[in-house]
């Protein structure tokens, strides 16, 4: 009598153990609502100024592999978008193909990557021309100054980690473009940590392309770039 009692003890200690791994697996599958925002880069445009596969594919197709995937949202991106324009888009609440408004989308979330400034960059440059140090600083700054706007937007309906992915070497080495995007990366860095976001430093990626500021529709990184990218999130983020 005393051996039955011992054995359906462990029978249901049994029981209750995979009860519990069964909620526990069962809670954290397809638990992750995914929005990917920005410009080409988020939308991964590719070497040939189409949409391609970006680094959000590869984190998106990863988040499904393993079961985690719940929702995606990504068409709230465009190739052309500068912070501003974003900005405004959650102000009117811009509804994307399906209907769904940026919002709401951004409320539902819990993981968020966000590529965006480039078209600043390249839109004031396009106006100086050649740039002295204060006008580097005053365009850089104005860049800042807006994306702090925008996170600080963002978070009033999105309430987990905010991943901002900075940009990889795009212009040639020792260029005063380059030099430009390296700045802007080091205040993106910095402003990541003043406003608790986390930074994905992408710099030492080399764009193969490698072309000028003009050539700005072939900016965009090859699909095993946007791999590099899509690890370097990958190094940084944290899933449940």
């Amino acid at each position: 009598m005393k051996r039955l009692k011992k054995y359906l003890k462990l029978i249901v200690l049994m029981l209750i153990c995979i009860l519990v791994y069964l909620i526990y697996n069962t809670n954290n599958h397809y638990n992750i609502t995914y929005i990917s925002l920005g410009d080409g880069f988020a939308m991964g445009m590719n070497s040939d100024g189409l949409k391609g596969y970006g680094y959000q594919d590869y984190l998106k197709d990863y988040l499904k592999s393993h079961k985690k995937l719940h929702k995606y949202y990504s068409d709230f991106s465009y190739q052309d978008i500068r912070i501003n324009d974003l900005y405004k888009d959650i102000l009117i609440n811009e509804k994307d193909g399906k209907e769904e408004n940026l919002k709401q989308a951004l409320r539902e979330s819990n993981l968020l990557t966000l590529s965006i400034g480039l078209n600043d960059l390249v839109y004031q440059y396009s106006l100086v021309g050649d740039i002295t140090e204060s006008e580097a600083e005053e365009i850089l700054s104005k860049i800042e100054k807006d994306l702090e706007k925008l996170i600080k937007e963002i978070k009033k309906y999105y309430q987990y980690e905010i991943y901002l992915i900075g940009y990889q070497n795009l212009f040639p080495q020792n260029s005063g473009e380059k030099k430009l995007l390296d700045q802007l990366n080091v205040k993106y860095k910095k402003l990541s940590t003043k406003l608790g976001i986390r930074y994905i430093d992408t710099s030492q990626i080399d764009n193969k392309n490698n072309n000028s500021i003009e050539n700005s529709n072939n900016m965009y990184p090859y699909s095993e770039e946007y791999k590099k990218i899509f690890q370097k999130i990958l190094e940084e983020i944290t899933i449940q």
